[in-house]
């Protein structure tokens, strides 16, 4: 963070330069962290933090980069995201064809997989009815049909026809 607020009071100062050492620090640190035998994703999530505290302050010392800045994390998070999926998705595929005989001789995964989503279907709809703001029983069956970024959490804008 000193670091950086020197480079930015710098002569030298350019945003592609800036950009750039935005980008590596977390890499930096995750890799001096592991090379010191401590945790590197605790050391990249405290630097995360340190970095948005000492950003609120600088945010107007530096508009243009802070704009870009904000830009490129929209972009690194969609990237980053997108990548998570794709990576998700491959390894999904490639369990299934090496495990297909365990997971397909049987019915037990079926059966077992039926009775954990009946049990949160049933716990979605109890917390609904209890703990809802609307705790009519068409409200707590959407709820719990819907999953957890199905449900309204009072109700009101769906039932009010």
């Amino acid at each position: 963070m000193a670091f950086r607020q020197y480079f930015v009071r710098s002569t030298s100062n350019v945003i592609s330069s800036q950009t750039l050492f935005y980008l590596l620090t977390p890499f930096l640190i995750y890799f001096l962290a592991e090379k010191i035998e401590v945790s590197g994703i605790i050391a990249v999530v405290t630097a995360g933090l340190v970095h948005n505290s000492e950003a609120n302050r600088s945010r107007f010392s530096s508009p243009r980069q802070m704009h870009l800045g904000i830009q490129l994390i929209n972009l690194m998070t969609e990237v980053l995201n997108s990548a998570v999926f794709v990576i998700l998705g491959i390894s999904l595929a490639r369990i299934l064809v090496s495990h297909s005989q365990i997971l397909f001789g049987s019915l037990t995964w079926l059966i077992v997989g039926l009775v954990v989503y009946g049990l949160l279907l049933i716990c979605r709809y109890l917390y609904a009815r209890l703990f809802v703001s609307d705790r009519r029983r068409k409200t707590a069956w959407l709820f719990s049909l819907g999953g957890v970024h199905g449900g309204s959490d009072t109700g009101d804008d769906i039932f009010d026809c």
